[in-house]
C-alpha cells in the first residue's frame, strides 16, 4: 500500500494530520495535501491542538545569532519545524509568520507567502 493510500485510510479513521505524520514519519506537507477537502464526508472530530513540550530551556535556544526575534517565542519556530517534521518550504512559512511581529512586519508575511506559493506549486505535481 502506498503512503498516500495509508494517509487517506488514516483520515477515514478520524486521525488528525499530526497523528498521521507521527505514525508514518512522513512530511506534514504530504499529509495536508491529502487531507479531505471541505464539504467532503468528515470523520469524527478529534483534538487537533496538541501541547508541545517547552524546549526553550536548552542551551541552544538561549542563544541567537543576529537578534532576539526568535528567542522570546515559545515554542521557537525551529522546535515546531522539527516536531512537525516540516520540509524546507513549509518550515520557512512557519518561521516567517512566527517572527513578522517582532522583526520584518509585512515583508516577512510576503516572504511567507512566497514560500507558501512555492509549496503549493510543488504540491500540484
Amino acid at each position: 500500500m502506498s503512503t498516500a493510500d495509508k494517509i487517506r485510510k488514516m483520515f477515514k479513521k478520524g486521525m488528525t494530520p499530526m497523528e498521521i505524520v507521527r505514525r508514518l514519519k512522513c512530511s506534514a506537507g504530504e499529509v495536508y495535501r491529502l487531507q479531505p477537502k471541505k464539504g467532503a464526508k468528515k470523520a469524527k472530530a478529534k483534538k487537533v491542538v496538541e501541547k508541545m513540550e517547552p524546549v526553550s530551556t536548552t542551551v541552544v535556544n538561549t542563544v541567537q545569532v543576529g537578534g532576539a526575534h526568535y528567542r522570546n517565542l515559545n515554542p521557537q519556530p525551529w522546535d515546531v519545524i522539527a516536531a512537525w517534521n516540516l520540509g524546507y518550504f513549509d518550515g520557512n512559512v512557519v518561521k516567517y509568520i512566527a517572527r513578522f511581529r517582532n522583526k520584518g512586519g509585512v515583508e516577512d508575511l510576503e516572504k511567507a507567502k512566497h514560500y507558501l506559493n512555492k509549496l503549493i506549486e510543488g504540491s500540484k505535481t
